[in-house]
């Protein structure tokens, strides 16, 4: 869904009758929209106490001793000094010189001057600005994810561990990617399993194209005659100087699938319920090369265990992918890969023995969906995680309508109605920049995250706090487009974690929906 800003007029006329804005303030709106820089204050920006409107920068209040403290950190416990932390709607509401500064420890004493309820927002070098919606005077732990480097390694090899090619009905391949983070689980994309960047190959003269991150070990089929195929490697674009847990799979699938696709031109993602997963490996890498070269042996662990699940009804003009996946660290690593209709059912290939860490999960979306489809589409679904034990998957939360952004708040139309096993769980909003994915023949796109909002409420209308300049990620030499995302969280028991990162790692239901700003 594309959102219009109002007009410069309609913005300045209704500043000037509903609010009556001074003079000033009317060339200070003129400013603000006409800088492509500022958009997100714009968006978030509304009639606030004059004084703070005239402060461009605030002051750093150091605050006196108290017995109770606000820590700043990061998602993994370790303080954060020197990060910025406005208590309020704005600067100066609601109470004057509320910008404060973490020490060394990550720590700020309790203002005294803090008696209501009021959004807490931090923003710190190296990390994504936060905010938490409706914090009460009362302290405790905040915590900031890491900003991407938004610098790219080409992490490449080939896939080793492959028994004697004996039958030449079957085709193996190996498919290399990142494990999935826990915390990431709201941003899930199929992108992040199937590559969005391409490779070649030849099947009987004729080219067929496959994601960059699926090997093709050398091996000869049967198709009427005798032919032989291979693509021994395999590409993934990893972000550079931070540690990954990267997973090899082996897969097989008949080889009558493999011509009927490459005729058709069928992409992997319409085929994935003809892949049979057998085996697998994970490692941890450290990357920090401009371009890595290892080898994946994909035969560590195998995957003689069916799971059969059964699918909970839902709209025919919806997909159910499902996962079976193996819960390592805060890490989701995939063990299968299926999808499924309205009360339908399949069966994932899991481990040899049942693990505690196995879960299933389970992703809604639009039934033509795919990395073929326009961007924002991509962005709708609604996700949910289980044990493996499970045999029936739970209803899902209902996909949601795209939220609608005004000056100062975002607006969602909250479901109509829920299951009765599942507790809200609060909100999440995330403002990224969308950079497009260059080298890739299809539509995808790199996330960079500006600011996260957090509310521990379901609500159909968040107010936002307006946020001084410098509390706003820096934004690209060249301006990119922006997107709000919009997530209603629930859990299947009514004990939460602390409001942000960490509640994102324990929620068991995730709906989202997305509004570009143009």
């Amino acid at each position: 869904m594309k959102i219009r800003l109002p007009s410069l007029y309609f913005f300045a006329r209704r500043k000037l009758f509903f609010n009556k804005f001074s003079l000033k303030e009317m060339v200070l709106s003129v400013v603000l929209i006409s800088s492509p820089m500022m958009m997100s204050t714009l968006l978030v920006s509304c009639s606030r106490d004059q004084s703070s409107r005239e402060n461009a920068q605030a002051p750093q209040t150091k605050i006196s001793d108290t017995s109770s403290f606000i820590s700043i950190q990061d998602v993994s416990g370790t303080p954060i000094a020197e990060a910025q932390v406005l208590i309020g709607e704005a600067l100066n509401v609601p109470f004057e010189n509320n910008l404060f500064l973490s020490d060394k420890n990550g720590k700020i004493p309790m203002p005294s001057t803090w008696t209501t309820t009021t959004p807490l927002s931090v923003a710190a070098k190296g990390y994504v600005t936060a905010s938490f919606l409706h914090t009460s005077p009362n302290g405790g732990t905040f915590k900031l994810r890491k900003l991407n480097l938004q610098k790219w390694v080409e992490y490449s090899g080939r896939t080793t561990g492959y028994q004697v090619f004996d039958d030449y009905s079957v085709a193996n391949i190996g498919l290399v990617f990142e494990a999935i983070k826990r915390i990431d689980l709201a941003d899930f994309n199929i992108s992040k399993i199937v590559s969005p960047e391409i490779d070649t190959f030849s099947v009987f003269g004729s080219k067929v194209s496959v994601p960059s991150n699926l090997s093709i070990p050398e091996q000869t089929l049967s198709y009427i005659i005798p032919f032989k195929i291979a693509k021994p490697g395999f590409r993934v674009q990893l972000e550079t100087q931070s540690d990954h847990l990267m997973v090899g799979l082996h897969a097989e699938f008949p080889v009558t699938d493999l011509i009927r696709g490459a005729r058709n031109n069928t992409g992997i993602f319409d085929m994935i319920n003809f892949f049979s997963f057998t085996s697998l490996s994970r490692q941890a890498q450290r990357i920090d090369d401009i371009n890595v070269n290892r080898d994946v042996d994909i035969s560590t662990s195998q995957l003689l265990l069916k799971n059969h699940l059964n699918l909970p009804k839902f709209d025919k003009s919806l997909v159910m992918l499902t996962l079976s996946v193996l819960e390592e660290n805060d890490s989701l690593i995939p063990l299968d890969v299926k999808n499924g209709l309205s009360g339908g059912s399949l069966d994932l290939n899991s481990l040899s023995q049942k693990h505690s860490s196995e879960k299933n999960i389970a992703v809604l979306k639009l039934k033509d969906s795919t990395i073929n489809d326009p961007i924002v589409s991509q962005e709708l679904m609604s996700i949910s995680i289980h044990d493996a034990e499970m045999a029936t998957l739970p209803e899902q939360l209902s996909l949601l309508s795209a939220p609608v952004l005004k000056l100062n708040s975002i607006n969602l139309s909250l479901p109509t109605s829920v299951a009765r096993n599942i507790f809200q769980a609060g909100m999440y909003f995330a403002l990224s920049e969308i950079q497009p994915r260059v080298n890739s023949s299809v539509p995808s796109e790199i996330k960079n995250p500006l600011w996260d909002v957090y509310s521990p409420t379901w609500e159909e209308i968040s107010n936002l706090p307006a946020l001084p300049n410098e509390m706003l990620v820096p934004t690209a030499a060249i301006h990119l487009p922006r997107r709000w995302t919009a997530n209603l969280m629930g859990s299947d028991r009514n004990e939460l974690t602390g409001l942000g990162p960490d509640r994102l790692k324990t929620v068991n239901y995730i709906t989202k929906s997305a509004a570009d700003l143009k």
